[in-house]
């Protein structure tokens, strides 16, 4: 059994949305890997969800994201640490996946990620919270007020798999993650 859960055949693949538009709902659905849940559309009630943690997209920016992969991964820039994730995910530089990132970066170069535009800067916040290190310090600081035994830190569910038992689901997935990027 696999330590990380695989979604759709690759690892790191969990992007959760579920979008009610023009009063119609779609929920729950997991969409591609490079596909960005329309919850800023107009009149829209949506809730995108993205990495192991179910990071809610709309707390974070991108700048945010950035910040903590260059301070986590010292020495490398926000755009090395996606494409070392894009790897180990299954999506090579030859990759569709992978070409349509690639666009946000000008001769494969790393750009500050104040100038990007909606779309890359989206990309780049759902890739970067899918690294678990990333993803798990931006869900902490999200997250503050939960992380202690007394809160009500809900569980979830996903094609009725539970990823979550609450506060111990936390501790879980921490040691999950602990163990494997020690083996």
């Amino acid at each position: 059994m696999a330590l990380v859960p695989k979604i759709d055949g690759y690892l790191f693949n969990y992007n959760l949305c579920t979008e009610t538009v023009n009063g119609v709902t779609k929920s729950n659905a997991i969409i591609g890997p490079n596909n960005v849940c329309l919850e800023n559309a107009p009149k829209c009630g949506s809730y995108w969800q993205n990495g192991i943690f179910g990071m809610e997209m709309s707390h974070i920016t991108v700048v945010e994201v950035a910040t903590a992969a260059e301070n986590i991964y010292k020495g490398k820039t926000y755009w090395t640490v996606i494409k070392e994730l894009m790897n180990l995910a299954g999506f090579n530089s030859g990759s569709n996946v992978y070409k349509t990132l690639l666009e946000c970066f000008p001769n494969n170069k790393s750009v500050p990620a104040t100038g990007l535009s909606m779309k890359c800067a989206n990309l780049v916040k759902l890739w970067l919270v899918r690294n678990h290190l990333v993803g798990l310090s931006v869900a902490i600081s999200d997250n503050l007020a939960c992380l202690n035994s007394s809160s009500n830190y809900p569980s979830w569910f996903m094609n009725n798999i539970k990823f979550s038992n609450g506060f111990e689901g936390i501790k879980n997935t921490i040691n999950i993650l602990a163990n494997y990027y020690t083996n």
